[in-house]
């Protein structure tokens, strides 16, 4: 998909049908003027122009690394100051329409329009994360998720129907989901303020695992292991050396052991958690979430997603051994040292395998075989 038809597919899918797009932004309401900020995919962010109503939704936004974080701040610096439509690469457009026109299509129920504060996402699948800002208050209320390409609408209704599941198992765990569109793959749900979780695993983390535990149902390795061999064999063109690793340590864990089943966020990441005023943490972006899956899952994604964008060693069993609540969650579940180990490979097959079949990155590829390979 081209930058153009990307950024025109975002436009068409957040605003209501009926608004008329203009690249001479003085010709509309000031409050339908917007501006798009690119990244080297396409449109990265869509935003109103004016401060007022887009800087509250973007200084929730705290990018992971430094250097990121810097540029970001320098990028608010400017928009908080009416300067960054002089940026070069900026673009700027109006939306005609966009303040009269219903937004029932996102979820919106009240008498007048919001404004979008939009973050395309294009990782794997398309999509657009619109924040839908009441203009009353200049403050976010929503967060709308819409399908743009790819496997984008499945994740967004799998997420849906994870939300309403854990809205009666576990209230406060994830954000209330408030509007679901099933024929068009729409959602929205409650907006959450808070910053990032602590990069660094902490009790409260593991206190998440915990109750993510499905009481009294269980699963077995072998029959997880079944599925990554099933997904591996329906890759195209596997790179010959990942799959002759994988077919030799998948019969390894292929464990009959019955253990605890849990619930799996699927990127249970500091930047996926937002800290609350009583100290714990809100989930968001439960896409990749699987109702059943095997215990420590999440808190090796945690270390290990770091590590791996960071493309640095893990070293994950030196670093869970220095968490005395390892321990405790483990006994909790009833986890021996040897099924761990399984559990640690299980993970990293997957994660390969997954790297492997959506054709990610080569150095996500090179960072899971190496630490398959130190655990040998």
């Amino acid at each position: 998909m081209t930058s153009s038809s990307l950024l025109k597919d975002a436009l068409s899918n957040v605003f209501p049908a009926g608004t008329e797009f203009t690249w001479n932004p003085a010709e509309v309401e000031p409050d339908e003027r917007y501006l798009v900020i690119p990244n080297n995919r396409g449109p990265r962010w869509i935003i109103p122009k004016s401060p007022r109503l887009g800087l509250l939704a973007l200084t929730q936004w705290n990018p992971y690394f430094i250097s990121q974080r810097v540029m970001w701040l320098a990028l608010i610096a400017a928009y908080r100051t009416n300067m960054l439509g002089f940026l070069p690469k900026i673009i700027s457009f109006g939306a005609s329409g966009a303040t009269r026109l219903g937004w029932g299509h996102l979820g919106w129920s009240e008498s007048h329009a919001p404004i979008p504060v939009v973050i395309v996402r294009t990782e794997f699948d398309h999509k657009a994360v619109a924040t839908l800002v009441d203009p009353a208050t200049q403050k976010p209320r929503i967060v709308a998720k819409i399908p743009i390409e790819g496997n984008s609408a499945r994740m967004i209704l799998n997420e849906a129907d994870t939300l309403t599941q854990l809205a009666e198992e576990t209230p406060g765990l994830a954000p209330r989901l408030i509007f679901l569109d099933r024929e068009q793959s729409i959602s929205a749900q409650e907006f959450v303020y808070g910053r990032s979780s602590n990069h660094k695993l902490d009790r409260e983390h593991f206190r998440l695992a915990t109750k993510l535990a499905r009481e009294g149902r269980h699963i077995k390795l072998s029959d997880l292991v079944e599925g990554l061999v099933s997904r591996l064999n329906r890759i195209d063109n596997v790179d010959r050396n990942s799959k002759k690793l994988l077919e030799k340590i998948l019969p390894k864990i292929a464990d009959q052991t019955r253990i605890p089943a849990v619930r799996i966020h699927g990127d249970f990441v500091p930047w996926n958690m937002h800290s609350t005023k009583d100290g714990g943490y809100v989930i968001l972006d439960w896409e990749d979430s699987v109702p059943e899956g095997p215990p420590f899952y999440d808190l090796f994604h945690f270390l290990f997603k770091q590590a791996a964008i960071s493309n640095a060693k893990a070293d994950i069993c030196d670093k869970l051994a220095g968490y005395y609540f390892k321990s405790d969650y483990s006994k909790h579940l009833g986890i021996s040292e040897a099924i761990f180990s399984k559990l640690l490979l299980y993970y990293l097959a997957s994660r390969l395998i997954k790297n492997l079949d959506v054709n990610g990155s080569r150095s996500r590829v090179i960072f899971y075989t190496k630490e398959i390979l130190s655990l040998l």
